[in-house]
């Protein structure tokens, strides 16, 4: 799992879980690698098998990994792998836990279950990324590929040998009827034992940022301009050429900027064509934003906009943390694809579609602009569509799946 220690981590799932089961007199340990795949930094620089690092509310355990350089690739899988199997390695030397709770990137991961098996522990999966589907919706593998079918074995070994199994994507059921796993066409996998929580945002954490974590960039605080941002990975996947390209046809329209915040493999190759193109209506700001500072510079937005290829996965619905942070915003969000169970057009909170071309994308942007009321009610319903997604209300979710699989005491 690619869990960062508190002071750097943006996916703050765990950690917003593992303070309220610890209100709750729980005992909790957050395991993660000891490579840090954002940073890339090691935290083990000797021979120890792990370390445990003690902070203020939380408790993380480190495995040591070897380090890699990649974003993707064999050496990122290897890496996974390396971890679950010196975790189960090292098993009997870690506190001993009444449950585990596992972030699964399947196939890489199955000494985890086995680690849960050995200890005897109640075995919870938490599903945020459709792996190993996901290999075939990015092109790495074919769906004919022999691979696949040994991979989806593994996942369907570890969705029906779990006590309990969560996905962040609401249409988690359907993944499993349309692989034949449930009960109903004859698979092991009982639905009454599968859940839906999607991922979301501290409501209140937010609002306090957002006030006390303020970046004054003079592109965001430009008033005479109207400000279309993207931020996150700037990757193949985020399909950022299309923003740039949907940007060239906003020559008719100068107050119209747009604003692109993050890194990736993708990033350079960009900028250089925005500058050998003159394109003078993007502007490619900070690389790396502290996660404090994300509300500030999403509310300064006027219109929000989520992008990405477009993925099979998708049709299962998506839990990206980009989408609550921008509900949280209070600005409209256009998407580039239309999800299944689509959070965006469910809510009113922007305009959600399969766009295809630069054009269209223009298109949809101008339709929010050019109409004040759709554009205020957009606002309003980003707002209270993120109430829905505040972790406090996700957690008491969880805890009724928790409770049924374990109880009210232990050790997670």
């Amino acid at each position: 799992m690619n869990v960062q220690p508190p002071e750097i981590d943006t996916h703050l799932r765990h950690q917003k879980f593992a303070k309220y089961l610890k209100d709750d007199g729980f005992e909790v340990y957050i395991i993660g690698a000891s490579y840090l795949h954002y940073t890339k930094t090691q935290l083990i620089t000797g021979n120890e098998e792990f370390i445990i690092k003690k902070y203020p509310d939380l408790n993380y355990i480190f495995i040591n990994v070897t380090e890699y350089h990649e974003n993707a690739g064999l050496k990122r899988l290897y890496s996974i792998f390396q971890f679950s199997w010196n975790l189960f390695r090292c098993r009997n030397k870690l506190p001993k836990p009444d449950v585990i709770v596992h972030n699964t990137r399947i196939p890489c991961d199955l000494p985890i279950i086995w680690t849960a098996r050995k200890l005897k522990a109640k075995y919870i999966t938490e599903t945020w990324d459709l792996w190993p589907l996901s290999f075939v919706a990015s092109g790495v593998l074919s769906a004919k590929n022999p691979l696949m079918w040994l991979f989806y074995k593994v996942e369907k070994y570890m969705y029906s040998h779990a006590d309990s199994c969560v996905f962040t994507m609401e249409g988690c059921k359907d993944y499993i009827k349309d692989h034949k796993w449930d009960k109903e066409h004859g698979g092991p996998i009982d639905l009454s034992k599968v859940h839906y929580i999607n991922n979301g945002i501290d409501i209140e954490d937010i609002a306090e940022q957002r006030e006390q974590y303020q970046l004054h960039i003079p592109e965001l605080e430009d008033k005479d301009t109207i400000k279309i941002v993207y931020l996150g990975s700037i990757g193949h996947v985020n399909a950022v050429d299309v923003i740039i390209q949907t940007a060239k046809l906003f020559s008719d329209r100068p107050k119209v900027r747009f604003l692109i915040f993050g890194k990736g493999g993708e990033r350079e190759k960009l900028e250089m064509i925005v500058k050998d193109e003159k394109i003078d209506n993007v502007k490619f700001l900070n690389e790396w934003v502290e996660i404090m500072y994300v509300p500030y510079i999403l509310s300064r937005a006027d219109i929000n906009i989520m992008n990405y290829v477009h993925f099979a996965t998708l049709k299962y619905g998506g839990s990206q943390g980009k989408l609550f942070q921008y509900l949280a915003a209070g600005k409209p969000i256009v998407s580039n694809n239309k999800m299944g169970y689509d959070v965006v057009d469910r809510y009113g909170a922007g305009i959600a579609e399969n766009i295809d071309t630069p054009e269209q994308y223009k298109e949809i942007i101008c339709t929010i602009l050019d109409d004040p009321e759709q554009y205020k009610q957009m606002s309003i319903a980003c707002e209270q569509a993120s109430k829905m997604f505040d972790l406090k209300n996700l957690y008491g979710d969880f805890k009724v799946v928790l409770d049924k699989v374990i109880g009210n005491e232990g050790t997670v």
